[in-house]
């Protein structure tokens, strides 16, 4: 069985004071979303930033050198997937409001 890694709101919020990205209004992604592009961009083998990367060190998601970590591959695709669950559900709500109307 597969420990599969959680990271809190909080925890999020916690890693990202102090720098100023990643805020509300300031890009079209969360700060959730901005690690998982970063896990993801670094699994492709593409450089994000010092900052970014830093951020997903101290999560555990990167290895000190840069590698994505087993946990963070796995931990970015279930962002993923719940992205896409709620994207469905929100899809189907609308279609079955317009179905019976």
């Amino acid at each position: 069985m597969s420990k599969r890694k959680h990271i809190a709101d909080a925890l999020i919020e916690t890693l990202f004071e102090r720098t100023d990205f990643g805020a509300a209004g300031k890009t079209n992604l969360s700060r959730r979303g901005l690690m998982v592009d970063c896990v993801l961009s670094r699994a492709a083998g593409y450089h994000v930033g010092y900052t970014l990367e830093s951020i997903c060190i101290k999560a555990g998601l990167l290895t000190s050198k840069g590698n994505v970590t087993r946990a963070g591959f796995r931990w970015a695709l279930d962002q993923l997937d719940e992205a896409h669950a709620q994207s469905i559900s929100v899809t189907k709500t609308l279609l079955e409001e317009l179905y019976n109307n």
